[in-house]
C-alpha cells in the first residue's frame, strides 16, 4: 500500500506559473530620451561647427595713422672759429642773416664777458624773448617722456643757451658801437658770408648725403648734438654756428619692403607733424639702399620751423577708404556664366528678368521656357549667373528674334557665404582696401553684403547651399 502511495507522489507534476509580460512605459521613454541626447551629443561633437562674423563698418587706417620718426636733412654750412677764445652771439637761434650780418664774436681776452658780469644790472628781457622761452618750454613739456628722460638734461643746456642768447644780444647790440670804440676790448667779429638761418648746434649730418643714409640713422637713441653757448671758451676751429641756406629740404621715411611697394608708384605725397599740425605737400619717391627702403619727401617750405630738430615725428596723409569689414579668410572665389544682357527679358508672374531657354522632353521635342535666374553681378554686357538653373551647351533664345546664344562661357567673382538665413549664399564683393587681416569692401556694391550680415569667417570649410550649425 505504502508503494503504491509513493509511485502516485511520484507521477504527480508541478507546472511552474509564467508571469504575464508587464511593458514599463517609462523605462521606454527614459531609453528613447536617453538614446536620442546620445545620437544628438555625438553629432554635435563630430560635425564640423563653422564660425560666424558679423559684418560690421570700418575705416582703412594703417597708413593713414602711422607714425614715422623723420630724419630731417639739409643745406647747411658749418662756420668754424678763426681764433680762440669766449663766444658772444648776436642773432638769436632759428632766425634769418643776410649777408654781412653779424653772427658771433669770439672775445680774446674775456673783456666782453667782464663787462656783461659787471653790467647784470641791465640784463632785462623784452616781449619777445619771454614769448620765445614760454614757446621753447611748452614745447618741451608737450613731448615729454619718461623713456626718454635723458633729453631733459639736453634741454636744461638749452634753455641755459636760449636764456644767455636773449640777456647778452640786448646788452651787446645796444653797447657794440661803445666796445668797438674802446681798444681795450679785442675780439674778433663774425659776418654771415651767406643768407640763410643761423643755428648753433652741430651732430654731423650737415654734410652727409642721402646716399649715404642707413635704417641707423633713424633710431634717435644713438643719435648726439652739441650745442654752443653764449659765454663758451672755444678752441680755434670750434665749430660756432651754422648757416641753412636754401628752403629746400628733404624728409626722410624708413619704410617696410610692404610700405615701399604700395608707394612705389607715388610722386607726390601729403605729411603731418605731429609736434604742431602743420601739414605739407612735396615730391616722393622711394629708394632702396643700403639693405633698407627710404621715401624722400622734398619740401620747399617750413624748413625755419624745423631748423633747430633733426628728427620730427610725421604722418602720411591721405584719404581714408571707409566700407565694409570682413577678414581675407571669409574671401573665397565662384565660377559663373556669362549670359548677354541684350538676351535678357522680362516674364513670368512676377515680372522677373530672365531668359527663354530651350528645353527637350524624352522623346526630343524642343520648347520654350523662360528662367529667371539669380543675377551675382552685371557688367556693360553680361549678366554673371550661376549653375543652378543653366548648364553648358544651354541655347537661350533671343525675344522677337531668331538669334541665339550657347551658354559656356566662364568668369569669376570673389565673394563671401552669407548665412542670414542658415545656409551659405553667396555675396559678391569689390575690394577697397586691406587692413591687416581683414579687406575693407564697397558698401554699394550690387548684390553684395550689407552692414550686419552674417558669414561665414572661413570661406572653404563650407559648399553653397550648406545648411549651417553656429
Amino acid at each position: 500500500m505504502a508503494d503504491i502511495n509513493k509511485k502516485k507522489k511520484k507521477k504527480k507534476k508541478v507546472i511552474k506559473y509564467r508571469r504575464p509580460i508587464s511593458i514599463n512605459i517609462g523605462f521606454l521613454v527614459f531609453l528613447s530620451v536617453f538614446a536620442y541626447l546620445l545620437i544628438y551629443m555625438i553629432m554635435y561633437f563630430t560635425r564640423v561647427r563653422v564660425s560666424i562674423y558679423e559684418v560690421v563698418y570700418g575705416k582703412n587706417a594703417d597708413l593713414t595713422n602711422k607714425t614715422y620718426n623723420g630724419l630731417l636733412l639739409r643745406s647747411e654750412n658749418v662756420v668754424s672759429a678763426e681764433t680762440a677764445g669766449y663766444l658772444n652771439y648776436y642773432v638769436k637761434s632759428g632766425e634769418r642773416a643776410s649777408v654781412g650780418t653779424t653772427v658771433c664774436t669770439i672775445d680774446e681776452n674775456g673783456q666782453i664777458q667782464k663787462y656783461l658780469k659787471d653790467n647784470e644790472q641791465e640784463m632785462d628781457l623784452k616781449a619777445d624773448d619771454y614769448e620765445i622761452l614760454r614757446q621753447y618750454i611748452s614745447d618741451f613739456t608737450t613731448e615729454y617722456s619718461d623713456v626718454e628722460f635723458s633729453k631733459t638734461y639736453h634741454f636744461k643746456i638749452d634753455l641755459s643757451s636760449k636764456l644767455l642768447e636773449c640777456v647778452n644780444m640786448n646788452i651787446i647790440n645796444e653797447k657794440l658801437a661803445e666796445l668797438s670804440a674802446n681798444g681795450n676790448y679785442n675780439y674778433v667779429v663774425n659776418k654771415s658770408s651767406t643768407a640763410g638761418i643761423v643755428e648753433y648746434y652741430s651732430d654731423g649730418y650737415e654734410t652727409r648725403q642721402i646716399s649715404e643714409i642707413s635704417a641707423d640713422d633713424f633710431n634717435a637713441d644713438s643719435y648726439t648734438r652739441k650745442s654752443v653757448a653764449p659765454n663758451d671758451l672755444l678752441e680755434q676751429g670750434s665749430p660756432i654756428y651754422k648757416i641753412i641756406s636754401e628752403e629746400e629740404w628733404n624728409v626722410l621715411l624708413l619704410l617696410s619692403e610692404e610700405e615701399a611697394k604700395q608707394r612705389q608708384e607715388d610722386t607726390r605725397i601729403k605729411i603731418r607733424f605731429a609736434k604742431d599740425g602743420t601739414t605739407a605737400v612735396g615730391d616722393f619717391k622711394v629708394i632702396n639702399q643700403n639693405n633698407c627702403y627710404i621715401g624722400v619727401v622734398t619740401l620747399d617750405k617750413y624748413m625755419i620751423k624745423y631748423a633747430s630738430e633733426r628728427y620730427a615725428t610725421v604722418q602720411i596723409v591721405e584719404k581714408e577708404t571707409e566700407g565694409l569689414k570682413i577678414p581675407k579668410t571669409s574671401v573665397i572665389t565662384k565660377d559663373f556664366f556669362l549670359v548677354p544682357k541684350d538676351f535678357a527679358s522680362k516674364g513670368g508672374d512676377s515680372d522677373e528678368t530672365g531668359y527663354y531657354k530651350r528645353v527637350y522632353d524624352e522623346d526630343n521635342n524642343m520648347t520654350i521656357k523662360f528662367i529667371a535666374p539669380e543675377i551675382y553681378y552685371s557688367d556693360e554686357q553680361y549678366y554673371y549667373i550661376d549653375n543652378e538653373d543653366f548648364e553648358k551647351g544651354d541655347v537661350i533664345i533671343k525675344n522677337d528674334s531668331a538669334e541665339t546664344f550657347t551658354i559656356g562661357q566662364i568668369s569669376s567673382l570673389e565673394g563671401v557665404y552669407n548665412v542670414n538665413s542658415g545656409y551659405c549664399v553667396f555675396r559678391r564683393i569689390e575690394r577697397l582696401a586691406e587692413s591687416g587681416d581683414y579687406f575693407l569692401v564697397d558698401i554699394s556694391t550690387s548684390y553684395g553684403l550689407k552692414v550686419y550680415d552674417h558669414i561665414v569667417l572661413d570661406g572653404s570649410m563650407v559648399t553653397e547651399n550648406e545648411v549651417v550649425f553656429r
